[in-house]
């Protein structure tokens, strides 16, 4: 099927090879905010259009990135709509100690549209294009947030369009980071088919390793879920620590709602050593239910699961 990665809505376009070396994987970006005043807002996107896509803005809404405390770490969050996967990273801009420092702050962040076959793209590149925005241009996403909400107001309009010519130059910015980031995938794959390796499917990468090597990337918590015959009212699920020992652990469940995460349950481990196994249990219901999973250590996020759980289906 010829799937248009802009819209669903549109006339249908092809996935053509013959275009740059990296449109085959990436497909475009969005900088995003969410609070609870002004919910989600696009506030920029590659290619332009897909800021103008209700259909966009609706999947947006819902990812998992707006739904969870904000982030301190590059954790790279993954939401598959059916040939795509939107995959987000939260933006951690300088900590205010003003007046209004007790004000609700939106969270930013930014959501890669990719195909499904670019799960393998390593988190350390888009960290780098995470990094350049969140702190060379921290005040440029702010301009871009302030225009958005001015555009909410018809008596502000005159100082909505006296920010265009700003605009217009960060547009400029953002778009030379975009090919960037573009540059580095096409430069790993090519890497990866000159040592004749096989690029590895796991979205996350090492902190540790700054270039591509034999090395795999690894995820840090492995997730498999055991689903009893017997047990009909409850899941089972086994975190495998594939890190070196962890200490000072706490595993938080949170059960997702529309906007944000309930607290329903949480461990603290002194220690969780190298490849060990630990068992959670989940209630299951008629309904569909949604679930995060997150591991920290020493106060440093080290892992976000999700897990959906409903009566006939289990999807990690």
């Amino acid at each position: 099927m010829n799937i248009d990665p802009f819209s669903t809505n549109s006339t249908l376009l092809e996935k053509s090879t013959e275009t740059s070396p990296f449109s085959s994987t990436l497909i475009g970006f969005f900088l995003c905010s969410f609070d609870t005043t002004y919910g989600l807002q696009i506030l920029f996107s590659i290619p332009a259009k897909l800021k103008k896509n209700s259909s966009e803005h609706d999947i947006l809404k819902t990812h998992y990135i707006w739904k969870v405390e904000h982030i301190p770490i590059p954790i790279r969050i993954d939401l598959k709509i059916s040939e795509f996967i939107y995959s987000a990273l939260q933006l951690i801009g300088p900590k205010s100690h003003d007046a209004e420092a007790t004000v609700e702050k939106p969270i930013f962040g930014i959501v890669l549209k990719i195909w499904k076959d670019g799960e393998h793209i390593p988190l350390e590149l888009i960290e780098q294009f995470r990094d350049d925005l969140q702190i060379n241009h921290w005040n440029d996403i702010e301009i871009l947030y302030k225009r958005q909400i001015l555009g909410l107001n018809p008596a502000k309009r005159r100082k909505y369009i006296q920010l265009s010519d700003k605009v217009a130059k960060i547009g400029k910015f953002l778009q030379t980071t975009w090919e960037d980031l573009g540059n580095n995938v096409s430069n790993t794959k090519m890497f990866f088919k000159k040592q004749n390796l096989s690029i590895p499917k796991s979205s996350v990468y090492s902190r540790s390793q700054k270039t591509p090597g034999k090395s795999f990337f690894k995820d840090p918590v492995t997730m498999r879920v055991l689903d009893s015959k017997y047990q009909n009212d409850e899941v089972l699920v086994i975190l495998v620590n594939q890190m070196e020992t962890l200490e000072d652990v706490k595993i938080r469940v949170s059960k997702k709602t529309e906007f944000f995460s309930e607290n329903l349950w949480e461990q603290d481990l002194e220690e969780w050593p190298t490849k060990e196994d630990l068992i959670l249990e989940f209630p299951r219901s008629s309904k569909l239910e949604s679930y995060l999973l997150k591991i920290s250590s020493k106060n440093q996020t080290v892992a976000i699961k999700s897990l959906n759980i409903d009566s006939t289906d289990i999807k990690l």
